[in-house]
């Protein structure tokens, strides 16, 4: 029997980075509020990106993947995620699908000593929709959407999640605020890691 899938987004999930991604946005476009910053996580982050560059005139630093991947690994995981991260992989197929790019995140867990729980890391290099790379990890580990579940922090990961069937778990401490998440109409908002376990145990219980 295949074992059920849990997928992480990574950026505001896993680890806390809203706050750099902010930082070094505006660092390239000094105007730019947190608003509309956020509201490029309404959909698709990585397609929305390229249509404000094209449209917009936003910007985007040369060496964004650098200084990103510097000012990640000055974070760390903390102790709870962690934890639920070693309950949950004892039970649970857990992969990643990411807008940031794999080795960002491979690097970060591999540090944290929990990448070898992980099967796969789907980041934007794989593709940018996340509805490609969920599809895809169904097929490959032939899992029904009904024994999958989606935990995110932002809206657009929420309706990526529900353009698969998949149930998605939206969580409060990344981007998006609760209001914004339930547009989205996901299984489960959740504002601390305990309850995020309880939600997921409860979308995989049947």
């Amino acid at each position: 029997m295949n074992k059920k899938l849990v997928i992480f987004d990574f950026d505001g999930v896993l680890v806390n980075t809203s706050e750099i991604g902010y930082t070094l946005h505006s660092a390239a476009n000094p105007n730019l509020t947190r608003e509309y910053f956020a509201s490029l996580s309404h959909g698709n982050f990585m397609e929305n990106l390229e249509k404000a560059i094209a449209e917009d005139d936003y910007k985007v630093q040369e060496d964004w993947e650098d200084l990103y991947h510097g000012e990640l690994l000055k974070l760390d995981s903390h102790d709870v995620i962690r934890g639920l991260i070693l309950d949950l992989a004892t039970k649970y197929q857990l992969a990643v699908v990411s807008s940031s790019q794999s080795y960002h995140i491979e690097a970060f867990l591999e540090r944290e000593g929990v990448r070898q729980h992980f099967s796969d890391i789907l980041g934007s290099d794989v593709a940018y929709s996340k509805v490609t790379k969920i599809s895809d990890l169904l097929k490959k580990y032939k899992v029904s959407p009904d024994d999958a579940v989606f935990v995110t922090d932002t809206l657009g990961d929420i309706r990526e999640g529900t353009a698969c069937s998949v149930a998605s778990i939206g969580v409060t401490w990344g981007t998006h605020d609760r209001d914004t998440l339930f547009e989205g109409a996901p299984y489960a908002i959740v504002d601390t890691v305990p309850l995020l376990e309880e939600a997921v145990h409860e979308v995989l219980a049947g």
